[in-house]
């Protein structure tokens, strides 16, 4: 499988590699085992892949759509967040707690609330991280 698709991101306790291949989303533990993440009823234009702080869950884009894999219920669930047709699209920024996400610098997903905020754009800014604690 061609893997050479953009950058491999490590989980964050360092056991497991996801990377992109031939459109396919694969995560590599230390042993090599290797497990695909999309399945055959989804697309396979995987890319950008983004671990929580947590290491439960992946989110990347998939078919310029903003995907989340759970590594805990192995299952992969379409939120349905347009990239907005940048190319390539950016990885998505996890907030501290792995409850928030901010996607393409204009949408903030909160998975706790299960619901997705836009952002005002602020001309010539970018969003670099997130603050270690709440104001």
């Amino acid at each position: 499988t061609n893997m050479d698709e953009g950058k491999p991101a490590w989980s964050p306790d360092g056991q497991t590699v996801a990377v992109v291949g031939d459109g396919q989303l694969y995560l590599i533990n230390r042993s090599g085992k290797t497990q695909p993440v999309l399945d055959d009823k989804l697309i396979h234009e995987a890319q950008s892949p983004s671990w929580a702080p947590d290491g439960q869950q992946i989110a990347f884009w998939n078919n310029d759509s903003l995907v989340i894999y759970n590594m805990q219920t192995n299952q992969a669930i379409d939120l349905c967040i347009p990239g907005n047709g940048e190319i390539p699209l950016q990885p998505a920024l996890w907030s501290p707690n792995s409850q928030q996400i901010i996607v393409s610098y204009r949408v903030l997903v909160d998975l706790q609330r299960k619901a997705a905020y836009k952002v005002k754009e602020i001309p010539n800014a970018a969003i670099f991280g997130w603050m270690n604690s709440s104001p």
